[in-house]
């Protein structure tokens, strides 16, 4: 082995040095190690397979099947094409459709040979090729990974095109779920910051104030009468600061659930309210006030907010105008005032929820409106010329997924409130002896049975036979909490598993377990684990010390390896694997490091099908894996070929 050159991390071999699904299995892996954000890295990850499989473009979209509503939501095709990101279609006219009755892959090569000329599809768009696979978001139908051609195909699709698509979006399922936990955890941070701000510094200082002008009127009986204004405008700011840091602990600590709502009976009454305390205003009310949305009851305070803060930053005259448009399944309200404008720290607030100071009631209140919009998938743009205007566009059928699992559920019992950060979907209560003294709704439908039939039932009942259950509960007594999955059987019969989070003494003697099923979700990983193992390759990324690293692909025969890929994990090769085969790969390993070029191995190995002929390729990878140059190893059976000598390894032809 040579020592490390200077040489730059990667000098990219000639396109042809590969073949194309060894190239694209590199170029995936590289994506995925990446670190750009979820559009960036899936419109990459899209781009590589669109171009394996042949067609004209690829997209990430999301589906209502209920609203008619289909999205790109990351789009490989330019802003001037057919299906540029952000596009909404009517869902009824898309191939997606046939995606989310079968609940599976769809591939049509040539639409009119598979007899579909008369598809909405193919009349609307002019689509002759399509390919797609439904993607999940929270064990929910969020939309579909579709690929698309005007012309058709000259071949069908085969199997290993299917696979290779699905695991795509297998890849792209599990970055949408890693984005939308990450917006979950970002947002509840958030919170926690802002609230503590506020009682940080607006509470601690007007209570000062207050204090010290409480303790000069106690020396002062005769004390100015602008004294005690000072000490009453002290008080009211608390009042309201406080009246608003409620609302909001409420907004962020509570699942509201969707509902169709008449916007314009909404907006009246957000008028009526924000106008009922501060003397006369004039807001009207114009546009298709007859319009319907599904939203959450939150929805409302943060109209309400939007309102009075237009009213109180007009004029001595106060003139607002709340108008609402409709379009392309969106909805948008703009609240206008003819006053100064916003001053630049609140409409930070309320742009990007900005964290800041809030030095003041109605900072706090911008907050909560830029809480409740998001949460709303919703969007807030501003204006400052000629007064003031705040522009919020919400999607007429909010995506029910994007509360996430990390919202809290809280059913309004102040003992579950400590522990409702931690729930899931079902939550039941249970005393010492393991029966169940509480449940809710959820809990009643995972286990198929009625709330009443279950409370004095135990847990136990509907756990499978081979889970401990004895040392599960010791484990949750010993440490007070405890976490992990188990398997039931529902009032049907259905074999469920649960992911729990469990709580002793929430209060003396009894216990709190918390519940998701996720049965599907297993069965989607096992999935994406079977297609990761149905290819006829197997490819690994080892470092420049040798030392296998990670492992992308695996054949699905078992009698075809040499052992489990996992158990060469963190291993290095000469560890592994026989002298021979381990030299030649480290050397090779070495060589493409040292050249920044692909390099071809072949060797035998013994293995439960027999000794076997093998050809492997390496490829410098242009990422650093933690700090260390690194290659992929992309290696398949050749025994049926042409026969090589027995350990080789040289540049490739």
């Amino acid at each position: 082995m040579t020592e490390e050159s200077p040489a730059p991390d990667r000098a990219a071999p000639n396109p042809e040095e590969l073949s194309a699904i060894e190239r694209a299995l590199v170029e995936l892996y590289e994506i995925k190690r990446g670190d750009d954000g979820f559009e960036a890295k899936t419109e990459q990850l899209l781009e590589v397979a669109s171009a394996y499989l042949g067609v004209e473009a690829a997209h990430l979209t999301r589906i209502d099947p209920a609203d008619d509503y289909w999205e790109a939501v990351v789009s490989t095709d330019e802003d001037d094409g057919q299906f540029p990101a952000g596009l909404v279609l009517p869902y009824s006219t898309t191939y997606c459709r046939h995606v989310v009755e079968k609940d599976g892959s769809v591939a049509l090569h040539d639409a009119t040979e598979q007899g579909m000329a008369d598809d909405p599809a193919v009349q609307t768009h002019g689509l002759s090729c399509y390919h797609g696979t439904p993607i999940h978001l929270d064990d929910a139908l969020y939309g579909s990974v579709c690929f698309v051609g005007s012309d058709p195909r000259d071949e069908p699709f085969s199997e290993s095109d299917t696979l290779f698509a699905e695991f795509v979006s297998r890849i792209v399922e599990a970055e949408l779920q890693h984005a939308h936990q990450q917006a979950e955890t970002t947002r509840r941070a958030n919170s926690i910051t802002v609230l503590s701000r506020v009682l940080r510094h607006n509470l601690r200082n007007d209570m000062t104030f207050v204090r010290g002008r409480v303790a000069s009127l106690i020396d002062e009986i005769d004390a100015d009468s602008s004294d005690l204004e000072q000490l009453v405008e002290a008080v009211d700011e608390i009042i309201e600061l406080s009246d608003k840091a409620r609302k909001l602990e409420m907004v962020v600590s509570t699942q509201f659930e969707q509902e169709e709502v008449a916007l314009g009976t909404t907006l009246e009454r957000a008028i009526t309210n924000a106008t009922s305390t501060d003397g006369p205003a004039s807001v009207e009310l114009t546009g298709e006030v007859t319009t319907s949305i599904t939203a959450m009851p939150s929805l409302e305070l943060a109209l309400t907010e939007l309102v009075e803060n237009a009213v109180k930053h007009s004029g001595p005259e106060p003139t607002v105008t709340v108008t609402v448009s409709a379009e392309n399944g969106t909805v948008t309200i703009a609240v206008a005032d003819d006053g100064p404008g916003l001053p630049e720290s609140e409409r930070r607030v309320i742009a990007d929820g900005s964290e800041t100071p809030l030095v003041h009631g109605s900072g706090l209140g911008l907050w909560m409106v830029y809480w409740i919009v998001d949460n709303h998938d919703g969007a807030i743009e501003i204006d400052v010329e000629d007064g003031t205007t705040v522009t919020v566009t919400l999607p007429r059928r909010s995506d029910p997924s994007s509360t996430g699992e990390m919202r809290r559920l809280t059913r309004g019992y102040d003992r579950f409130q400590a522990v409702f950060e931690k729930s899931f979907d079902a939550m039941v209560v249970v005393d010492d002896d393991r029966r169940i003294v509480d449940a809710n709704p959820h809990a009643a439908e995972l286990l198929g049975v009625r709330k009443q039939e279950l409370l004095g039932r135990t847990i136990g009942e509907f756990a499978v036979a081979e889970i401990d259950r004895d040392e599960m509960w010791r484990r949750i007594q010993a440490g007070g909490s405890g976490e992990g999955t188990f398997s039931l059987v529902d009032a049907d019969g259905n074999r469920r598993t649960i992911e729990y989070t469990a709580t002793a003494d929430v209060v003396p003697g009894q216990h709190l377990l918390v519940g998701r099923d996720v049965t599907e979700r297993i069965e989607r990983e096992r999935r994406y684990e079977a297609l990761s193992k149905g290819f006829p390759y197997l490819c690994f990324i080892i470092d420049e010390g040798c030392v296998y690293r990670d492992v992308l692909a695996s054949p699905a025969s078992e009698d075809q390896l040499y052992a489990d890929p996992d158990e060469f994990l963190g291993e290095s090769c000469d560890a592994v694997l026989p002298d021979d085969v381990a030299e030649t790969t480290m050397e090779a390993v070495d060589q493409t490091l040292q050249t920044g070029t692909a390099r071809e191995l072949s060797y035998e190995l013994e293995v439960p099908a027999g000794e076997r002929r093998f050809e492997a390729r390496t490829y410098p990878l242009s990422k650093r894996i933690e700090g260390r140059r690194a290659v992929s190893l992309v290696v398949r059976d050749v025994t049926d070929g042409e026969r090589q000598p027995r350990s080789s390894v040289g540049p490739q032809q």
